[in-house]
């Protein structure tokens, strides 16, 4: 059985990182993080419910958010934040062979010419992305980082596949905006069929939760329409910097 340190977990992993990878909505007042039932010092990184009798770590937190054990809270937390991943070299970035025209790919609208455009579709040889669409996926600057492949079979292993190593840093799409406002979505998919329509600003996080380092690029931008599910945390986080409007 994997050893846990549950005291040195809890130590090691800032509240407000959890909260945010986990995309749970707060407000940072004076040195609290203040949820809808929950409030966090930030110092000493522990957490009562005002409304109740639950309190402690980030462990304790995570297990009754989830409604799951300490010890599997506890093993989420540590692979999450403090698994040290693999870093993936430029040289070992490969280039696929993609197949532009695919009925997953129509089916969300996505002609063959704009699949191409954007360099996404079905790859159908041997390796980690066999059989997924395969996204490409570029820094701000417009340079290759690699590619997130995304299921298309229910398989139990989720919706998107992310290659070994990858860092949730990038903003999908981002090198080709340069206005002050963009169309802030979470899916690539959702990009595409933006741009069809004539929305050449929309930029995607590529998952519902967004990172710091997503937040900071996102900083570029005066005016954000967020288009999210769930769009509560992030609404309060972009807001401190942008207008923003996050419709139903």
């Amino acid at each position: 059985m994997e050893f846990l340190d549950f005291k040195a977990i809890s130590n090691a992993v800032p509240f407000k990182k959890m909260l945010d990878h986990f995309n749970i909505a707060y407000e940072e007042v004076e040195g609290q993080l203040k949820g809808e039932s929950f409030i966090v010092s930030k110092e000493k990184n522990l957490y009562f419910n005002p409304k109740g009798e639950d309190k402690g770590s980030i462990i304790n937190f995570l297990a009754k958010h989830m409604d799951i054990g300490l010890r599997e809270a506890a093993k989420e937390i540590k692979n999450h934040f403090l698994v040290q991943k693999e870093v993936v070299e430029e040289k070992k970035i490969p280039e696929y062979t993609l197949e532009y025209d695919h009925p997953f790919l129509k089916e969300k609208g996505i002609t063959p010419e704009l699949a191409e455009e954007f360099e996404m579709g079905y790859y159908s040889q041997r390796g980690i992305m066999a059989g997924k669409i395969a996204i490409k996926i570029k820094d701000k600057s417009g340079n290759k980082v690699g590619y997130i492949g995304r299921n298309i079979k229910d398989n139990g292993n989720g919706k998107y596949f992310f290659f070994k190593g990858y860092k949730s840093e990038h903003i999908y799409n981002l090198c080709n905006v340069k206005d002050k406002s963009c169309i802030l979505t979470v899916s690539p998919f959702h990009v595409v069929t933006l741009h069809a329509q004539g929305h050449k600003n929309a930029v995607a996080l590529l998952s519902h939760s967004m990172s710091e380092s997503q937040e900071e690029l996102l900083k570029q931008f005066e005016e954000i329409l967020l288009l999210h599910p769930k769009p509560d945390n992030i609404l309060k986080r972009l807001s401190r910097f942008a207008f923003v409007k996050a419709p139903e």
